[in-house]
């Protein structure tokens, strides 16, 4: 251990520092505090059912991984620490993203914190300390993790090792067990909160060699122990992640998650890696611009022979020779060059490939390394710690002298674009809108921008002049991004869906503009055509749930449309591949129960609603859809509803009026007769009676959607608009489908 400091007691000038660290963590993110969810925040928490259950369902988020309460069959991410605190959070601030963005620059504040006072153990060095840890808190690169709430898994993990690191010093010194157990907690809580934490297992032995140059045999003894606890913690966690995931590379990666997965050529592949790792270094040194993707086609596949990569490898060949000549002498460049490479070692994709090519999130832990060799180069002239008092904060920042000045500007700077790039990720309009244009060729981005501005939520709030704009944007955002990567079956997904919502659009336009039938009609089946076109090309890239949900839904409603068993016999099968593919899809299941439904399947129907259940006991779509399909199976046992449907298929209304008005005679509490009958009033010009029979539904089921979409649209055919856009829109309230 270095002469100079063998204690871990702090000085109050120490106490000091590490708190400044924490405050100007907190002072730059603070205007984070009000942002939404954005981008994997909706995947991990608002969209993911084990979340929602809240504390409950923590014994599942540790068996499961991170992603599987979203519906992800093919996720191999075990991260399970954070995803629990979610969950927490969730309990007690049900959807509300604000308090985890406050929970995340505090957590990213105590990081910077704790990564001072463990740099201050093992180097003895408060000047050094505090610049990498000021630096740390400055650096814009960390602008995604600590505004983006799922990375609390990133912001954990560096955590758990800088909170390792500082047990683990204090127990060499020491050897009481103490020390060692809270290593040992900080370990887990590192690796359970993201997989590469495990590189602690190389940063420890690191630190050991090149900052405990004289070691007494009592250090010695509680190294090698010490070693062993850690290891032990890893192994456990490594059994763990094993039996729910398996290896720890990514099979069968998009390319549009990781272009690299684009050729099948080795060398090629780690040539590109060797291409990223330094673009790498260079967004260290100049973080500037930043982006949410660094993905196909803004960065593509190259070979040896590209002088960027040739630059690449001989920066990395330098680094490298750095750390050889130093390693005798206990070189810090040689220390922090092998901090570097250990901690970029799997990120890099250069050894094992992963689920992404590069983001700003894989450079937290390894910019540690960065932040340490410019905190040396700026203190080499710093007088040494015991030409002051060290209860003098005055006199500590008075002695960095021009390493105080660098920092001053450095930090002005950093401050800077930290600040402006967190307003960019208030929301996902102004972060995607934000980075589509600093990423205009990258397939995600135009993805992402496209898919937004054509998202059911984000145009509902919109005005109907500015939604019909965004929809025509977000159309061209969306083939551009497939013209980048066709290969690319969310934007297929996407745009199909958009092309079926404007047929929806033109559908009921044909019933209230009836000048224009014709012509909407026509629109109606020509948006259907190109639908289909792209929701089927989204399944042939990949045969997930969700696509053959959304296809199998389609059909369902085009069955309507169009007055056609074949297109509900298609959507039976579509939808039951859903649920083969992921058989716990609540929403799949629901469908099918539907469809079962329309065909007068009661029994199945009643079976699929059971099935929901089974996987989410308190879906209420499940149990209003049950308790509807035992009314109408009760009601069907009638010969008059069996009859009356038949008479509306073949546009027979006025008799069918008669067949439903005998099967409510029978079966009066049926807000479904109430609702056909009315129906069948409504297309016999009997608007009044069909007004009546919607509220005597609504009695019954105050709840019932299509029972206000009916009385929206029978008010609007007697000309009172006002009255039919409340109904309206308390259906889509009630059940937002109906208005896609």
């Amino acid at each position: 251990m270095k002469e100079a400091y063998t204690s871990f007691k702090l000085s109050k000038v120490d106490k000091w520092l590490s708190l400044i660290v924490a405050i100007v963590a907190v002072v730059l993110y603070a205007n984070t505090f009000g942002h939404e969810y954005v981008l994997d925040d909706h995947d991990i928490i608002p969209d993911n059912t084990h979340v929602q259950k809240g504390i409950d369902a923590i014994p599942t988020i540790f068996s499961t991984t991170i992603r599987n309460g979203a519906g992800f069959t093919d996720d191999y991410l075990y991260r399970p620490l954070s995803q629990a605190m979610f969950a927490i959070e969730w309990q007690i601030w049900p959807d509300n993203p604000h308090p985890s963005h406050v929970i995340n620059v505090l957590l990213f504040a105590l990081t910077c914190s704790v990564l001072f006072i463990a740099l201050k153990h093992w180097t003895g060095n408060s000047y050094l300390s505090f610049v990498c840890s000021a630096l740390f808190a400055l650096h814009p690169i960390h602008t995604e993790v600590v505004a983006n709430i799922k990375s609390r898994d990133e912001i954990l993990g560096m955590l758990g090792i800088a909170s390792t690191l500082l047990f683990y010093y204090r127990y060499l010194l020491s050897g009481q067990i103490k020390h060692i157990l809270f290593a040992m907690i900080t370990t887990a809580i590192a690796v359970f909160s993201k997989e590469s934490s495990i590189i602690i297992l190389l940063l420890l032995p690191l630190f050991i060699y090149f900052f405990t140059e004289k070691e007494s045999n009592k250090i010695r003894t509680n190294r090698w122990k010490g070693l062993i606890f850690i290891s032990a913690v890893i192994f456990i966690f490594l059994l763990i992640r094993n039996s729910i995931v398996g290896g720890l590379g990514a099979e069968d990666v998009a390319v549009a998650d990781n272009f690299l997965f684009a050729t099948d050529n080795i060398m090629d592949r780690k040539a590109t890696a060797f291409y990223l790792m330094g673009y790498m270094l260079r967004i260290l040194f100049v973080p500037h611009p930043l982006a949410i993707d660094y993905g196909y086609s803004d960065f593509n596949i190259t070979s040896f022979s590209d002088p960027i990569v040739i630059v690449s490898v001989l920066i990395y060949l330098m680094i490298g020779g750095i750390i050889i000549k130093g390693l005798k002498n206990r070189s810090f460049y040689s220390f922090a060059g092998l901090f570097y490479l250990f901690t970029i070692a799997l990120p890099s994709n250069l050894f094992i490939e992963i689920g992404t090519a590069f983001g700003e999130r894989l450079l937290y832990v390894p910019s540690v390394a960065f932040c340490l060799l410019i905190a040396y180069l700026l203190t080499q002239f710093v007088q040494k710690e015991k030409e002051f008092d060290p209860t003098n904060i005055i006199s500590f920042f008075k002695r960095l002298g021009a390493a105080g000045i660098t920092l001053l500007v450095v930090g002005v700077l950093y401050s800077y674009k930290t600040i402006s790039r967190n307003e960019e990720w208030k929301n996902e309009l102004a972060l995607f809108s934000a980075d589509v244009k600093t990423r205009p060729n990258s397939a995600h981005m135009t993805y992402y921008y496209g898919n937004h501005i054509t998202n059911i939520d984000f145009l509902s709030e919109q005005s109907p002049a500015d939604s019909a704009r965004y929809i025509n944007e977000g159309i061209q955002y969306l083939k551009k991004s497939i013209k980048i990567l066709e290969l690319f079956p969310v934007a297929h997904h996407q745009l199909g869906y958009t092309y079926f919502k404007i047929a929806k659009r033109h559908h009921s336009l044909s019933f209230t503009n009836g000048k224009n039938k014709d012509f909407n009609l026509k629109q109606r089946d020509l948006y259907l055509d190109s639908a289909y076109i792209s929701l089927k090309r989204s399944i042939s890239i990949a045969r997930k749930h969700i696509y053959f949900n959304t296809y199998g839904s389609w059909m369902f409603e085009v069955a309507d449309f169009k007055g056609k068993k074949a297109y509900l016999d298609t959507s039976l099968i579509y939808i039951q591949k859903a649920v083969d593919v992921y058989p716990q899809y609540t929403e799949g299941w629901n469908n099918l129960g539907s469809v079962y439904g329309k065909m007068q399947q009661y029994d199945n129907a009643i079976a699929a609603f059971n099935k929901a259940l089974e996987i989410e006991p308190d879906n209420e779509t499940s149990k209003r859809y049950l308790d509807l399909t035992y009314q109408l199976q009760k009601a069907a046992n009638e010969d008059h509803f069996t009859k009356g449907v038949q008479l509306i298929e073949q546009r027979d209304f006025q008799s069918a009026a008669i067949e439903f008005e005998k099967a409510i005679q029978t079966n009066p509490n049926s807000a479904e007769l109430w609702t056909r009958l009315a129906w069948c009033y409504a297309e016999t010009k009997r608007f009044q009676e069909a007004i009546s029979a919607l509220e005597k539904a609504l009695q019954i089921d105050p709840n019932f959607a299509r029972a206000y979409l009916f009385l929206g649209v029978t008010y609007n055919q007697i000309g009172k608009k006002e009255l039919s856009l409340i109904n309206s829109k308390k259906a889509c309230e009630l059940d937002p489908s109906l208005c896609q």
